[in-house]
């Protein structure tokens, strides 16, 4: 019989084998050590609990950002380094990849070349950045998205980007949000246009959709 004192505690093992590991522990505050749905891979840091999800499919920037919304997730916020280089390995690891350019959630704000990310809707240039030097120059005048660039040349710098281009893209959800935790596996194949909005501090809702056609009746919410 297993001891009173004792707690079964559940956890993933491996993301690639799909296995989980049921054993005994101390007591803890929460029996779940890594609740990530299926699919999905878990990071801890100082800033919470967190599953990614890296699409091998490929989508628009607008796409990707309302596919993550649909998991109760957004495009990818990067707070450290440490957390890009675990991106970057887990990129390494991934099955069925078939481009170095990934979509996360940086997105051109009302001011000249400043983003912003579209999970809190803080500019990106308050906390971590890793751009390619000379980045963002917003070429054209229509890199209004940002990526992450993978590979030995790029070295996983970000480059802002035309939004429309087809990309993988990585989604982030916090652990303790539950919401479509039943349901494995990843993203959809749905392909949808989306309208892009940002909310402002009074909550008001403004329209922006930088000069693109997005027909799409969804909607991908900034800061919310």
């Amino acid at each position: 019989m297993t001891s009173p004192n004792l707690t079964l505690s559940l956890w993933i093992v491996s993301r690639r084998s799909g296995k989980i590991r049921i054993g005994n522990g101390p007591p803890k505050t929460s029996m779940v050590e890594c609740a990530c749905p299926g699919g999905w891979i878990a990071y801890n840091d100082n800033y919470g609990k967190w599953c990614f999800l890296i699409s091998a499919e490929k989508r628009s920037w607008y796409s990707a950002a309302a596919e993550c919304q649909s998991w109760n997730a957004h495009l990818a916020k990067i707070d450290s380094m440490d957390e890009l280089m675990f991106l970057s390995k887990e990129i390494d690891n991934a099955p069925h990849l078939t481009s170095s350019h990934f979509w996360i959630g940086g997105k051109d704000s009302a001011l000249w070349n400043k983003f912003e990310w579209t999970s809190t809707g803080t500019f990106v240039d308050q906390g971590f950045t890793y751009w390619w030097p000379g980045e963002p120059n917003n070429l054209g005048n229509t890199e209004r998205c940002l990526e992450i660039r993978h590979g030995s040349s790029y070295r996983d710098t970000w480059n802002d980007e035309d939004c429309p281009f087809q990309y993988h893209f990585i989604c982030k959800k916090s652990s303790l949000d539950y919401s479509n935790f039943g349901v494995a596996g990843g993203p959809s194949n749905i392909n949808l246009q989306h309208n892009i909005y940002n909310q402002n501090s009074s909550g008001v809702v403004n329209g922006n959709s930088n000069n693109h056609d997005f027909s799409g009746t969804n909607t991908v919410f900034i800061g919310k």
